[in-house]
């Protein structure tokens, strides 16, 4: 029989095009490496999971002698990843505070400092993006407003549960490929402020599983954490509340918190609401609120201004029709202003700057893709103003190619697994597109590391592919395995990243690979692909019924996945249960009727039960689909009965004459 498994081949069941395994020595000090690696992040999990954080409460106090108020607004909606439902009222949610900020009780913020980020365009990269420009922009003395609604999730890290936020693009899991933890994005917008000397308010309404509203206890360790770490914070969550058996009717506390930003909250009637007078209104409310929902606040000061009374607008209630909400916008008045003083021949490099961005043409066609045009612009003087925002722009759309095919092998998307097999020419921009991204966003990003972790994960893999495409060539293997440790000591919980490294030690020959795609599973135990590569292994090692264990747990996982399902018959075979093998390699076959490994497996087991009439069929049909390993079907074991007979040397004598 026959497998195109995830990543390597070997013996003769294991097919992959020409590419031949290879054996080099075991690397003798592997194990005590992994060991501080795990020493390491249970360090890291440790400050999470302490109360104290890590966060500073340091605010310098320099002025601005004109300060301004810059924010950064983010509603998901929707997600990439199907494992995380939709929320359909975050994008409204985030339009509504942008439009609350742009009142004058929010702050009569100019449209231009609000970067408000919903639908495709509330990505990580986005994020990041958006980031890099509150940081530049902000100068002692301003303010800068962050409001993030969405899902968070406990995910599990090593033994213990974890935080995560998620943006459109996100995968859920495995670690360390888009996901951001709760507490580095508190610490991170805080650093940011601190450096610059510049103050705060977070705003997070996060949606919870209801699994987790039962009071989990990682959950309470967080929030009394968040609320100690900043000078002024507070945690509202509606978890376990029972009065609020669905959401008719109920005011969610997003909304609670417009009405005592718009006064209702005003204790002292001063019109001024700060945090202390919000805290106590919403602490009132959150017993009137649907389940599942967690409004955190923070601010760099106990003064800071939360909103200003607005009782002619206010009536009695919000209401969403007090203000229109504020929708995102292509281009800012800044641009605006700038461009239509500028040529046609400008405008038109920007329109086609625009376009080729989002039709993912960034590096090619040479002359026509969006960074040739970016370095067109950037020679215009008059457009200087708008250099760095193009900047960012384009680091954000390289960030998201490269996450959108990250995303794809991680949800085990056969069509990317094939890609990666060919060596697709997409796969030899990725580390251009990567250290290009890095350039843009600056040194100073607080995602530095993962995006340093993708750089040289993506170097890594175009190295060992190309050591595949060129029979196993051990010095790219070498360069590809330290390329992947690179990667690993900026976030060593990323496993795809020690997925990869156990696909490079397999290759090598190395024991190691074992201990590595285990390590994957622990970090990210809902990912099928290392569960895939172990049942390979344990295959290759004789080992059916561990194989078989670990081919269940990547078909659960991956159901529609062909590559699991023939691992999964693989398995079967190995322990003479051919009905079973028989019964996946159909429901292989029926998810992608051109892969044609199934077909040539489905042959194999045809001869065993000695039909061998369904035998020369499947065979035939294999090789239709392309599948002309001659020399594995002359000697395939599993195929011995079929090669007795006539059919199958008129079937060769065919093939032959076709040649």
């Amino acid at each position: 029989m026959s497998l195109r498994p995830d990543y390597y081949s070997s013996k003769n069941r294991i097919y992959f095009s020409d590419d031949e395994k290879i054996k080099l020595p075991v690397f003798p000090k592997i194990r005590q490496q992994m060991k501080n690696i795990l020493i390491f992040s249970f360090l890291l999990i440790g400050l999470l999971i302490n109360p104290c954080f890590s966060f500073s409460k340091k605010v310098n106090k320099t002025i601005n002698s004109i300060p301004i108020k810059r924010a950064l607004v983010i509603g998901v909606s929707s997600y990439q990843d199907s494992l995380l439902p939709s929320l359909p009222g975050a994008t409204s949610d985030a339009e509504q505070f942008a439009a609350f900020l742009r009142s004058r009780s929010g702050g009569l913020i100019p449209t231009d400092l609000i970067h408000l980020l919903t639908g495709e365009e509330a990505t990580m990269a986005m994020f990041l993006a958006s980031a890099s420009w509150l940081e530049e922009e902000s100068k002692p003395g301003d303010e800068v407003v962050v409001f993030f609604t969405g899902h968070a999730r406990l995910l599990n890290v090593g033994e213990m549960d974890n935080p995560y936020i998620f943006f459109a693009d996100s995968p859920k899991t495995p670690l360390g490929a888009g996901t951001i933890k709760l507490s580095n994005l508190c610490s991170s917008i805080q650093n940011i402020c601190n450096r610059n000397s510049v103050s705060f308010q977070l705003y997070l309404n996060l949606q919870i599983l209801p699994e987790e509203e039962t009071g989990s206890e990682t959950w309470r360790h967080w929030m009394y954490g968040f609320e100690q770490s900043f000078p002024e914070a507070s945690v509202h969550w509606s978890a376990g509340n029972k009065k609020s058996k669905d959401k008719n009717g109920h005011m969610s506390l997003l909304q609670h918190f417009f009405s005592g930003a718009l006064g209702q909250a005003d204790i002292d009637s001063d019109h001024v609401i700060i945090p202390y007078e919000a805290k106590r209104y919403l602490k009132k409310k959150k017993r009137i609120v649907p389940k599942g929902e967690m409004f955190m606040m923070a601010y760099s000061s106990s003064n800071a201004t939360v909103g200003k009374s607005d009782h002619g607008a206010l009536k009695k209630e919000w209401n969403s029709d007090l203000f229109p909400p504020l929708v995102g916008r292509e281009i800012s008045h800044l641009e605006d202003s700038l461009l239509s003083s500028s040529s046609e021949k400008i405008q038109k490099w920007y329109n086609d700057f625009i376009i080729t961005m989002k039709l993912g043409q960034l590096i090619e066609p040479k002359g026509h893709c969006s960074t040739d045009l970016y370095d067109s612009l950037i020679t215009q003087p008059n457009l200087k103003p708008l250099f760095r925002q193009w900047q960012r722009k384009l680091g954000a759309a390289l960030l998201d190619e490269t996450q959108q095919a990250l995303n794809a092998y991680l949800k085990t998307d056969t069509r990317e697994l094939f890609r990666r097999w060919k060596y697709a020419e997409q796969y030899s921009n990725y580390p251009i597109y990567m250290e290009r991204a890095i350039e843009m966003m600056g040194k100073r990003s607080f995602m530095y590391n993962i995006l340093q972790t993708k750089l040289h994960y993506f170097y890594g893999l175009n190295a060992r592919l190309d050591a595949q495409k060129k029979a196993g060539d051990s010095l790219l293997l070498i360069k590809a395995l330290k390329m992947q440790r690179i990667a690993l000591s900026s976030e060593p919980e990323a496993s795809f990243v020690l997925n990869e490294i156990g696909v490079v030690h397999s290759l090598l020959g190395s024991d190691s690979s074992i201990q590595y795609f285990k390590l994957a599973t622990e970090y990210s135990p809902t990912w099928g692909i290392p569960y895939l590569n172990l049942a390979i292994v344990y295959l290759e090692n004789e080992e059916p019924l561990i194989a078989l264990e670990n081919s269940l747990i990547s078909v659960r996982l991956n159901p529609r996945n062909v590559i699991a399902l023939n691992n999964l018959s693989l398995a079967y075979v190995e322990l003479d249960h051919l009905d079973k093998a028989d019964e996946f390699l159909k429901k292989a076959i029926a998810l992608d009727i051109k892969y044609n490994v199934s077909y040539y497996n489905l042959s194999c087991v045809k001869s065993l039960q000695g039909d061998t009439t369904s035998a020369i069929y499947w065979l035939r049909e294999s090789i239709k689909l392309g599948f002309n390993d001659w020399q594995l079907i002359d000697t395939d074991e599993d195929l011995s009965a079929l090669r007795e007979t006539t059919q199958f040397d008129a079937l060769r004598q065919a093939y032959n004459q076709k040649e």
